[in-house]
C-alpha cells in the first residue's frame, strides 16, 4: 500500500477556500477564453475545407446557387457568415462560440442563415408561395408541381465542437491541475 507524503499543513495553510476559488476561477476564465478561440479557428477552418476538416465534406449546392453565386462553395459567398463567427466569454464559467444573434452582413440578419446552413430545412412552396416567386424571379426553374424546396445541412458548429472536445477538456483539466501547482509552491 503507498502513501502520499508531504507537507500537508503548508497545503492546507495555502489552499484555503478564497485562493482555490479565485485561482479556479481565474483558470477556468483563462480556459473558457483558449477554448472559445481554438473552437472559433475550428468552425472557420472546416467553412474553408467545406467540411473536409471534419471528416465528411459538405453536401454540393445546387447547380442554380452556383450559377447565382459564382462559386460552388457552400457558406462562403461574401464572407458575411465566416467573419461571423466568434467567441465570447459570457461570465467566468460560460464562453458562447458560433454566430451571435446580432450578426448581420450585406444580406441581413446572418444568424438566421447559419441556424439554416447547420441544420438543413425544407420550405413548403403552398404555404410560402413568395419563396416560390422569389426563386422564379430570381430565374430558378420550378416545375409547377414543385411543392417543396429542400437545403440540406450544412453543419459546421456542431462537427467542430465534437472534434475539437477532447483538445478543450485536456485544456481545461490541465489549466486547472496547473493552477493548484501553483497555489502549492
Amino acid at each position: 500500500m503507498s502513501s502520499k507524503i508531504g507537507d500537508w499543513q503548508k497545503a492546507l495553510r495555502t489552499i484555503n477556500e478564497k485562493n482555490l476559488k479565485f485561482a479556479l476561477g481565474t483558470a477556468y476564465a483563462n480556459a473558457a477564453v483558449a477554448a472559445g478561440l481554438m473552437l472559433k479557428k475550428a468552425i472557420q477552418k472546416g467553412i474553408k475545407s467545406q467540411g473536409a476538416s471534419f471528416g465528411q465534406r459538405f453536401k454540393p449546392l445546387h447547380p442554380f446557387t452556383i450559377e447565382r453565386k459564382g462559386s460552388a462553395k457552400a457558406l462562403i459567398d461574401k464572407g458575411d457568415l465566416f467573419n461571423s463567427v466568434t467567441y465570447v466569454l459570457v461570465s467566468r464559467h460560460d464562453v458562447f462560440v458560433g454566430v451571435p444573434r446580432t450578426a448581420s452582413g450585406k444580406g441581413g440578419n446572418i444568424v438566421n442563415i447559419a441556424a439554416i446552413l447547420e441544420t438543413g430545412t425544407s420550405i413548403n412552396l403552398r404555404k410560402n408561395p413568395q419563396v416560390r416567386k422569389y426563386l422564379t424571379g430570381a430565374g430558378m426553374k420550378l416545375k409547377s408541381d414543385t411543392k417543396v424546396v429542400t437545403i440540406p445541412p450544412r453543419p459546421f458548429v456542431k462537427p467542430a465542437v465534437d472534434k475539437e472536445m477532447p483538445a478543450v477538456l485536456a485544456m481545461f483539466k490541465q489549466t486547472t491541475s496547473n493552477a493548484i501547482k501553483t497555489l502549492m509552491k
